[in-house]
């Protein structure tokens, strides 16, 4: 994967998270049942948007 589609990958993953938690999904949990994934899939991408940016670019 390129670096700049890398980027991109980051920024729809985002993106779909800040989207999510804004429409009241407020636990980890609730995210990964709501895609279908594992919890430690969801992790990374949750703290990111909620604690380094405030609104995804």
């Amino acid at each position: 994967m390129t670096v700049t589609r890398a980027r991109k990958v980051v920024t729809a993953r985002n993106m779909v998270i800040f989207l999510a938690v804004n429409n009241g999904v407020s636990k980890r949990s609730e995210l990964a049942q709501m895609f279908n994934v594992s919890l430690a899939r969801v992790s990374r991408g949750y703290h990111d948007v909620l604690e380094n940016e405030p609104c995804p670019r």
